[in-house]
């Protein structure tokens, strides 16, 4: 089995939206277009908070690597150019110097984005995608840990 990574989860997500079958979730969801995956990230977002504060790192790494694939989706449906090739660089360090990364700061900055739903862009997402793995890494977590739930 090849190792799971990014690049091959949005390859994945282009090829079930590709397909459009009615049976699947993300198809789903993606009909209900950008206020519907705002959604989900502010849910999710919340619920990596939780997670942070409560839970083991096992059930902290579900919720990032849920967060990740719906930052994936709202990518794919912002159909902005060269939205695969960004990807490629994630995470290999986290742009945020001398800033305090928080759950509740996620939390606050998806739910930012969700508000303004009609003017944000693939860096928006980039942002939050770093947000979120500099919490995964505050709490020790691995790349394969996070991408072994997808």
């Amino acid at each position: 089995m090849a190792e799971k990574n990014l690049q091959s989860l949005l390859a994945e997500l282009q090829d079930k939206i590709a397909r459009n079958d009615p049976a699947s979730s993300t198809v789903k969801l993606i009909s209900g277009g950008k206020p519907a995956v705002l959604i989900k990230l502010v849910e999710e977002s919340s619920e990596i908070w939780m997670a942070y504060r409560f839970e083991t790192q096992n059930d902290l790494a579900l919720e990032l690597s849920q967060y990740w694939y719906y930052l994936l989706v709202l990518g794919l449906i912002l159909q902005e150019p060269g939205w695969a090739n960004r990807i490629s660089s994630w995470p290999l360090k986290t742009p945020l110097k001398d800033e305090t990364v928080t759950p509740k700061k996620l939390v606050q900055e998806t739910a930012s984005l969700a508000i303004r739903s009609g003017s944000f862009g693939a860096d928006d997402l980039e942002r939050l995608f770093h947000l979120s793995w500099e919490i995964g890494q505050q709490r020790e977590l691995s790349l394969s840990a996070v991408l072994a739930h997808l």
